[in-house]
This record gives structure tokens, sequence and C-alpha cells, in this order.
């Protein structure tokens, strides 16, 4: 009965797009890109926040204004949706194009203080490899999904790269800067003698401006490492080379990543 009355009262003009704890920032941004593109196409739609979020909120005043509610902030008479499981608005060509996309980046993140000049790295030429470990491997179960043989993938990535044009540094960034110093060290090496890694105590802020920032960009299987592709993708133009793995988790989509950019170089690595 309940729910039935409350079919009857939400009949608002706006729609709540309601969230849970476990998304982070990657997950809310293609929430964000959904409630623009909603908007643009003349709906009233915002996203519940939720206490990940609030740290890049800060930094991001366009998308808090425009396109979110806190829970205090919902109204009896507002309607509410829940994402769509398991894509979550992330199918590149089909929850969004690159049209929205780059409009979105343009207007909601660049520019942002988040983004601020004073803020971003002076990268040069250096080239930026992201490596996702964290509890895509300490959880048995995220590893089982998310999991896959990360060098090999680096070496063909690199091999790209360099085909491209010279490698005059690499820059690491990584939510497990051990794991890479003793695991990786050695591939990156092979392919320039400046390695540097970004600080143990850079916060996922400062790691999201580098992965932005570099022209060339190695992502990880990581929703936080596609967004770093699409703003460099916008802020790089044409110079702009983003390699991704074509796999993303293997309980979805038979682990074919759904959320490359069509401009992005893609390798194949096995499932």
């Amino acid at each position: 009965m309940r729910t039935a009355a409350a079919k009857v009262v939400r009949r608002g003009s706006r729609t709540i797009l309601l969230t849970e704890e476990w998304p982070k920032f990657g997950n809310f941004m293609y929430f964000w890109l959904h409630a623009y593109a909603c908007q643009q196409a003349g709906r009233n739609y915002r996203i519940l926040t939720n206490r990940s979020t609030e740290a890049w909120l800060n930094g991001l005043p366009e998308v808090r204004k425009h396109l979110t509610v806190t829970r205090q902030e919902i109204r009896l008479w507002d309607r509410r949706e829940w994402p769509p499981a398991p894509e979550y608005f992330q199918r590149f060509g089909s929850s969004f194009d690159s049209t929205t996309l780059d409009s979105f980046i343009r207007e909601m993140v660049l520019g942002s203080p988040l983004m601020a000049p004073a803020l971003l790295p002076d990268l040069g030429d250096e080239m930026v490899v992201n490596i996702r470990r964290g509890d895509y491997y300490s959880n048995p179960g995220h590893r089982e999904n998310f999991g896959f043989d990360i060098e090999p993938y680096l070496r063909e990535s690199l091999r790209r790269a360099s085909g491209r044009e010279a490698i005059s540094g690499l820059k690491v960034v990584s939510d497990d800067i051990v794991w890479c110093q003793q695991n990786v060290d050695h591939v990156l090496h092979e392919y320039s003698e400046a390695v540097s890694y970004a600080r143990r105590d850079s916060t996922p802020q400062d790691d999201f401006r580098s992965i932005c920032c570099a022209r060339t960009l190695i992502c990880a299987n990581s929703t936080f490492s596609y967004w770093g592709g699409y703003v460099s993708t916008v802020l790089h133009g044409g110079a702009s080379h983003v390699i991704a793995p074509d796999f993303h988790s293997r309980n979805i989509n038979e682990g074919a990543a759904y959320q490359l950019d069509d401009r992005w170089d893609v390798v194949a690595v096995p499932r």
C-alpha cells in the first residue's frame, strides 16, 4: 500500500537518481554525465550524493549546483529512479556519445577548482601509466572479476606508445605504488631511463589531475582511469594518445569494456 501511495504522490517534475554507498568517483561521473544529458534534453534530473562524493564535489561546484541533491533535499513529490545494473550509464555510444561527453567535460570539469591551473602537474612530454591494484586484487571476488596479467598489457601499451613518439619519461600513478616498484619497474625502464612514481601521500584528486593532463596515457581497467582518458582526449585533442585494455570485468558483457572511447588505442588482453 505504501508503494502504491508513493506512486500517486511522486508525480513531480523532478526526477532523482537514487544511489547507494558503494559507488565511488568514477561511477558517479557517469551518473553526473547522465544527469547532464537529461537536462540538455529538457528534463529536470538530479543525482543523490553519497559520502564518497563530498571531497570531489568541493572541486566541482557546477556539478554540485546543477546535477546533485543531498538526501535532505529530496522532496516528497520527486520521482525516483535507480541506475540500471550492470551498465550504470557507462556504455560509450549508447548511454552517451562523444559530443555530450566532451561538452560535459568542458562545462563541468575543465575550468573547475579541481582542475585549477595552479594544481595541474607540469608533465611536459612525460607519459603517464595508471595501474589499478587495491581491492581489485586484495578482495578475492573482485580479483576474480577484474584481475588480469598487467605486465604483458603494459609491454604492448609501451610498445605502441614508443612507436608513435619517443618516450622521454614515464610517470606511474597507482593506488599501490610499492607493488608497481617491485613488479613492473623493470618493464618501464626498458622503455625509458626516466621513471618516476606519484608520491605515496598523493590524494585521489592529485592522481586524477595527473592522468587527465597526460598527453599520452596508459589506462587501467577502471572507471577512474577511463575518466582520466576522457578528459585527456578533450584537453589535448588530436594530440592525445590514450591506450586502454579491451577488458573491464569478467562478470559483465563477457569481459569486454564497453566504456572505451572510440578515439582510443585499444589493446586486447586475455580474459
